[in-house]
């Protein structure tokens, strides 16, 4: 079933690109945290263009609680995969990873985002395109850490992977007496994925599945005493 969507949808896409139709930009717009497109007016070159009929996303990792003075501590570990089946043809996409509301005092401080290591991969005709996550491509904010994904150039099935680390505890030696509280229930982590272009503003978001997920973590402590 999901082959037979697949087709009609990138016909369609391809008989409205030849007919000129103009590139809509779509937004990343959550609690007043705007990432808009990185496409000017003026730029040389092929508008991308952006059509997920189906996805899949998935999110793991692991926490090692702060223990003040051991510096491999304190640290979260996340990985990041999502499976996309239609068109994406030189667009870039944003990564975004919801933080935790117990980590909202530590990710307030504009120093948080140099704590972010790891690398972020995209598909493309000639393999993938991979990045290091470095002060140039992430952005932190007090409820979230937005990471710009590497050009995306792919028909058919593509995908987006991405290992985070999250070094809070190198973060905290700077500032110790930053809190993180507990979490009864565990932290929880969200992962989305959005591409800075798309064909319609009713079509910004996979027709079916989604490249949302989200994770507990296991210890219910960012801070051990």
């Amino acid at each position: 079933m999901k082959k037979t969507v697949l087709a009609s949808s990138l016909g369609l896409l391809l008989a409205v690109g030849t007919l000129g139709t103009p590139l809509v930009h779509a937004d990343v717009q959550e609690n007043n945290v705007i990432q808009t497109s990185t496409v000017k007016e003026g730029d040389v070159g092929i508008d991308p263009y952006t059509l997920i009929v189906a996805a899949n996303g998935n999110l793991e990792g692991q926490m090692v609680p702060y223990i003040e003075g051991l510096d491999f501590t304190g640290k979260m570990d996340l990985h990041y995969s999502a499976q996309n089946y239609g068109f994406v043809d030189g667009d870039i996409g944003v990564l975004m990873i919801k933080l935790p509301e117990q980590f909202k005092f530590v990710a307030s401080v504009p120093d948080f985002a140099k704590h972010i290591t790891g690398n972020v991969s995209a598909k493309t005709i000639l393999g993938h395109n991979t990045e290091p996550i470095s002060p140039e491509n992430v952005q932190s904010y007090s409820d979230r850490i937005l990471i710009t994904v590497p050009t995306s150039l792919w028909i058919g099935q593509g995908d987006v992977t991405a290992d985070i680390t999250i070094d809070y505890g190198g973060f905290l030696a700077q500032y110790p007496t930053l809190p993180i509280p507990d979490a009864p229930m565990g932290y929880e982590f969200q992962a989305q994925l959005k591409y800075d272009s798309a064909m319609w503003d009713v079509i910004t978001d996979p027709i079916i599945g989604t490249d949302n997920e989200t994770l507990f973590t296991t210890d219910t402590s960012a801070i051990y005493k």
